[in-house]
This record gives structure tokens, C-alpha cells and sequence, in this order.
């Protein structure tokens, strides 16, 4: 298992983690449900939804590691195995 990361707090409801704002929409009584999103620092833009933090920070690590997983697959085409 890899190492354990955790979302730095900026403030009420605004955290840091791995390149992203994470940042709580509120409630919203038409749904139900707390909003959570992810805004890419570089760009601006927002990347991901969820309802919780901790499902925001997985969706952030699954995306990680499929990126990672493509650069090596580029990495053995390129090299040619």
C-alpha cells in the first residue's frame, strides 16, 4: 500500500490536495446531498464532482494513477517493447 495523503485545510470548507482546490458547494435540498468540487490550480477549471471529500480525493487518485499508468505504457511503446 502506498502512502497515505491528506488534503492540507485552506479554510471553511476549502482544502489543498495534489494539485486541486477541493472546495464544498453546500447542501442542496433538491437532491439531498453535499456537493464537493475539484478545481485544477493550473487551469481554473473544475475536474471533478462528488458528494463527500474522501470520495473527491479518490476520484483525484484513481485519475493519478491512470495518468501514470499511460505515461509508462507511452514510455515502452516509445522504447519498443
Amino acid at each position: 500500500m502506498g502512502r497515505v495523503r491528506t488534503a492540507k485545510r485552506l479554510g471553511n470548507g476549502v482544502y489543498e490536495y495534489q494539485g486541486y482546490k477541493l472546495a464544498n458547494c453546500g447542501h442542496y435540498m433538491s437532491d439531498y446531498k453535499v456537493w464537493w468540487v475539484a478545481v485544477y490550480i493550473r487551469t481554473g477549471h473544475i475536474t471533478f464532482f462528488a458528494n463527500s471529500k474522501k470520495e473527491l480525493m479518490q476520484k483525484i487518485d484513481k485519475d493519478e494513477l491512470e495518468r501514470e499508468e499511460s505515461r509508462n505504457e507511452e514510455t515502452k511503446y516509445k522504447a519498443g517493447f
